[in-house]
């Protein structure tokens, strides 16, 4: 009564946890809703390491502003956050090394008519770029090529291509047919992406990171109390990539970088 309800599975072998429902009362004023690393249960702690499907979507209250995810997901699946009307800003704070299809998606219209969802600001703390699917935000893909195609996507073992622009089609209240067109990243077209001060120039040569419209270092007063060093340990292995601050990046960025020990240039 009056707040919010973590649902999880617990792993007791690997001392791990999912993330399955958040249930959100009505008299609940928050308005921010942060997900913890870890968590106690009968005396023992677990590490939040994934969230189920639709966990963040129909079931929780619609009018938070901010969702904080935890800096110990290895990757999000599809369907991990319903973007809302309120939803303003998504925060993900540790290393992710895969963000799906549909990871972040939104419902198109209303019996009343289109809607109008986008975020304003998207925190990525990850030591390096993670990989983005081209389809994370609410993504439609087509298997037929055309001039407006920015990326193709695998989808097993077939190419599908991104359209620049996507339509839908949608039924009103009295069950009239209409037909809506949506520029394919509409959801982040005018969000600003924060990212660790290293990693801007590889997020703005990284699609589909650089759909974002503006891509900017987080600042200090953006780190929380008990992260400030993001600095993985060196390490050497095929087709990894790191810069001068050790921060492990997908792409060689202008200057030094480091490519299985050895120190490369790009002009």
């Amino acid at each position: 009564y009056g707040g919010i309800i973590c649902q999880y599975e617990y792993n007791t072998t690997d001392m791990t946890a999912t993330l399955r429902k958040v249930i959100v009362s009505d008299n609940t004023h928050d308005d921010k809703l942060v997900i913890p690393a870890e968590l106690e249960a009968d005396g023992k702690t677990y590490v939040v390491t994934a969230i189920a499907d639709y966990a963040l979507g129909y079931f929780f209250k619609k009018d938070f502003t901010s969702i904080e995810l935890p800096g110990t997901l290895h990757s999000l699946g599809p369907n991990t956050i319903e973007i809302s009307e309120h939803l303003k800003t998504v925060k993900i704070m540790g290393d992710i090394d895969n963000i799906s299809p549909k990871a972040f998606w939104a419902r198109l219209y209303t019996p009343v008519g289109p809607v109008d969802r986008s975020l304003d600001d998207f925190y990525c703390y990850s030591s390096f770029v993670p990989k983005l699917s081209p389809l994370a935000f609410n993504g439609q893909s087509s298997r037929f090529k055309s001039d407006d195609d920015i990326a193709v996507v695998d989808y097993y073992g077939e190419p599908y291509y991104v359209p620049r622009y996507f339509k839908f089609y949608w039924y009103d209240s009295e069950n009239s047919i209409h037909q809506e067109t949506r520029y394919q990243y509409y959801l982040i077209e005018h969000a600003t992406l924060h990212v660790p001060a290293p990693l801007v120039e590889s997020y703005k040569q990284t699609f589909p990171w650089n759909m974002f419209s503006n891509i900017v270092a987080l600042t200090e007063e953006d780190y929380p109390a008990g992260i400030n060093n993001l600095t993985p340990t060196l390490s050497q292995g095929e087709g990894v990539i790191f810069n001068l601050q050790g921060q492990r990046i997908n792409a060689l960025q202008k200057g030094l970088n480091i490519v299985e020990g050895q120190k490369i240039m790009l002009k």
